[in-house]
């Protein structure tokens, strides 16, 4: 009989943390596109906003998934691995586009800013496929 590889979910409270990344800086790009167009200051604000908030839920998602990684680090595969890299690349690249964002005005959303927005709404899409799909154990049958 074959074996069959089981998918482990996430908890639903990480869940939901996780899955309002994507939200959070798909926003903020809308929100750097949307100034870009119309130079409306007050757009940057709530990119700024945005990211902030994205930044602390990121935070908070980092925490169950380096208890992941510890707690399975010999039994699972390397997706873990990638889970959290991909949310730590995630923190920093938001951390630098806040950072940016805080500048002054038209300086703060320049072609650097979108292109942070855009790598951060990457990884955050990234971050959550990887999440929700699960965790793959080598042991299970």
């Amino acid at each position: 009989m074959a074996t069959e590889h089981l998918r482990r979910p996430i908890h639903p409270l990480h869940g939901i943390v996780l899955g309002s990344l994507p939200a959070f800086y798909m926003s903020a790009l809308l929100a750097d596109v949307t100034y870009r167009n119309t130079s409306e200051t007050q757009w940057t604000n709530f990119a700024q906003w945005l990211i902030a908030g994205g930044l602390f839920v990121g935070g908070i998602a980092l925490i169950p998934a380096v208890f992941v990684l510890l707690r399975h680090l010999v039994g699972y595969r390397a997706r873990p691995l990638l889970y959290l890299g991909l949310l730590a690349g995630l923190w920093v690249a938001a951390m630098i586009n806040m950072l940016l964002h805080s500048r002054d005005g038209w300086y703060s959303v320049t072609a650097t800013g979108v292109l942070l927005s855009v790598i951060s709404a990457v990884l955050s899409i990234a971050a959550a496929w990887v999440g929700f799909s699960g965790f793959i154990r080598k042991g299970d049958a």
